[in-house]
């Protein structure tokens, strides 16, 4: 999956973004994207949108692992350690740390964060 998100990105973000986006949009009024790897989507978002918010999940390596450990795809309970690193250290990951700087939030998650977090986007996303 890397490797797609990787060509797509490559190849043409603007229209990778503008694709995600059309889907989502049509259906509500606003839209939480996760999992965005790569700051020219974060400016293009930008560009996009009347209101914009970006949270930053931190969280160390260990942590990371365990978590992505205990997902329910077995695939992933099967993956090592090191398994992990190589995949954390695949180009699309690269940008991921660099976005924390631009954040308008960050939030530990090693420390409990997910009543702030509802909390924010309860104040964000109109009713």
């Amino acid at each position: 999956m890397q490797d797609v998100g990787s060509k797509l990105m490559i190849s043409n973000p603007e229209m990778f973004l503008s694709n995600v986006i059309n889907y989502f949009i049509s259906h509500h009024k606003s839209l939480i994207i996760e999992g965005v790897r790569h700051r020219i989507l974060i400016d293009l978002i930008k560009q996009q949108c009347e209101e914009f918010l970006l949270i930053y999940l931190d969280a160390d390596l260990r942590s990371r692992f365990e978590r992505y450990s205990k997902r329910n795809k077995v695939i992933d309970s099967k993956l090592t350690y090191e398994k992990f690193l190589e995949l954390d250290n695949h180009v699309v990951e690269k940008e991921i740390e660099s976005l924390k700087l631009i954040s308008n939030k960050v939030f530990n998650t090693t420390v409990p964060y997910k009543e702030d977090l509802l909390r924010l986007v309860d104040q964000k996303i109109p009713k």
